[in-house]
């Protein structure tokens, strides 16, 4: 037992030692070549029924934080799924375009030449992991953040509807967004929570969360290149239609 713990907490500590962020590799030449003049009119993505979740990790066991517990506040996941909803419909639009198709914005007014694709989107899934630092590097769950992102897809050429299989992607970036201090906001944690336990009030304490987290709203985030992964495993059923 003891043999097959430390073999797993070696292949999380390799892991962790070994991320790299993840790039979406160019359309190759078969691929452009398919999709070479075809151009699609979209009116983005939706995300109705989509599943959004953002998880937060602390500890070289990767122990996921609830909110509530002093992990990532819940009004900041929020926040992050939002923002990652309109970096999700983006990334896969501009990766699409890096394949070789032509994308144009379907409007009202908008009169879609002939041949073209008219493309529906929706967002069905965005899960993120935050796998944060520790305590200035002590206890790191490996300091990134990843992302899960799929896309339901419809299209619509020479008046025949198309469903096309779910596309996913994942991505990962090097470098969790926000950190939890130092070691003795942890202790400061500890106490707090001891003392609402004793008072019989530690829902109300607790939720609010005590660590202050530090937002690095400049950092990359992994639901892009999930996002273009996707976007190019759509592209090559998009090849396809005739």
């Amino acid at each position: 037992m003891k043999i097959s713990f430390l073999l797993s907490l070696l292949l999380i500590l390799t892991a962790c030692a070994n991320i790299k962020d993840t790039v979406v590799p160019p359309a190759d030449l078969a691929l452009r070549s398919g999709l070479a003049g075809k151009v699609i009119y979209s009116e983005g993505c939706t995300y109705n029924d989509a599943f959004l979740k953002v998880s937060h990790y602390q500890g070289i066991l990767r122990m996921p934080v609830p909110s509530y517990f002093g992990g990532f506040p819940k009004a900041e996941r929020e926040k992050m799924l939002q923002l990652s909803v309109q970096s999700a419909a983006f990334a896969f639009f501009n990766q699409l375009q890096q394949t070789g198709v032509t994308v144009k914005l379907l409007s009202e007014d908008t009169v879609p030449e002939a041949g073209s694709i008219r493309l529906k989107c929706n967002i069905s899934k965005i899960k993120i992991g935050i796998y944060d630092d520790g305590w200035s590097g002590y206890g790191s769950a490996g300091d990134f953040w990843e992302a899960e992102t799929e896309f339901n897809l419809k299209a619509y050429l020479n008046g025949r509807e198309y469903v096309l299989a779910p596309v996913t992607g994942k991505g990962q970036i090097k470098h969790a967004p926000i950190s939890p201090g130092s070691f003795l906001d942890a202790v400061v944690l500890s106490a707090k929570i001891a003392t609402a336990a004793i008072n019989g009030s530690m829902f109300g304490v607790v939720k609010e969360g005590f660590i202050d987290y530090d937002i690095d709203n400049d950092a990359k985030t992994p639901v892009e290149p999930a996002a273009g992964l996707a976007a190019v495993e759509a592209a090559k059923q998009l090849a396809s239609l005739k």
